[in-house]
């Protein structure tokens, strides 16, 4: 396998879970790469204060941060964070002055779910999938 490096500087990761444990730990350092953060999760209204100090954490790394708070396993709920997503990529979201660079790999999103495209998020610089472990 080859291995092709490029720059995160500029690109967005989608993180799930990324309020707390894991996902907390890779937002942080998916910013600190230089990625603008993506995030989905699904907390009570007594932790969304720690959101916030994430996405504080993030914006402090000279970051954006976008963060979803819903079941990423709900098909509807997954589809509104995505529509929310791509619209203020296209300068169409709320507040909107300059929108995010769509995810490249966005289409992907939707048959995760299913089973039929596990892990699959990105295209690789050959336009070809690359699932979560580079394959």
């Amino acid at each position: 396998m080859m291995k092709v490096e490029r720059s995160l500087e500029g690109t967005w990761a989608l993180v799930l879970g990324g309020s707390s444990g894991f996902g907390e730990a890779v937002s942080l350092e998916l910013a600190g790469l230089g990625m603008h953060i993506l995030g989905v999760h699904l907390d009570r209204k007594s932790t969304l204060a720690n959101v916030d100090r994430i996405v504080g954490a993030i914006k402090d790394k000279g970051r954006e941060a976008l963060f979803f708070n819903g079941n990423a396993a709900d098909p509807d709920k997954r589809r509104e964070i995505l529509d929310a997503f791509q619209a203020r990529a296209e300068g169409r979201g709320a507040g909107s002055h300059k929108g995010p660079p769509a995810l490249p790999g966005l289409r992907h999103l939707e048959t995760l779910h299913h089973g039929e495209r596990t892990g699959v998020l990105d295209e690789g610089p050959d336009g070809h999938d690359v699932g979560c472990d580079g394959e």
